[in-house]
């Protein structure tokens, strides 16, 4: 998405002119937690969906020009979950 960069290794994250990245649950951080990390950006929560140990959302970064994160977060990385429209460091 125009606006949105993130540091990533040697191989390319585009395919037919769409960007991909795959990061592992336990490897996102989410609030607090992702302050000052090197791909921290603001988003807000367009929507929340509870898997038990993992929490399924739906983000829209403030700096992406349309673009929209979906992540599967483990329930452990948030200090209170979030509700949709709320801000958040991704």
């Amino acid at each position: 998405a125009e606006g949105l960069q993130l540091a990533t290794g040697p191989r390319p994250m585009f395919r037919n002119g769409s960007a991909y990245a795959c990061i592992r649950p336990g490897a996102v951080l989410v609030g607090h937690e992702a302050d000052g990390s090197e791909n921290a950006f603001p988003a807000r929560i367009t929507a929340l969906t509870f898997l038990g140990d993992i929490v399924r959302l739906q983000a829209r970064p403030e700096h992406g020009a349309g673009a929209i994160i979906e992540a599967e977060v483990l329930r452990s990385r948030f200090d209170s979950l979030p509700s949709t429209g709320e801000r958040i460091t991704v």
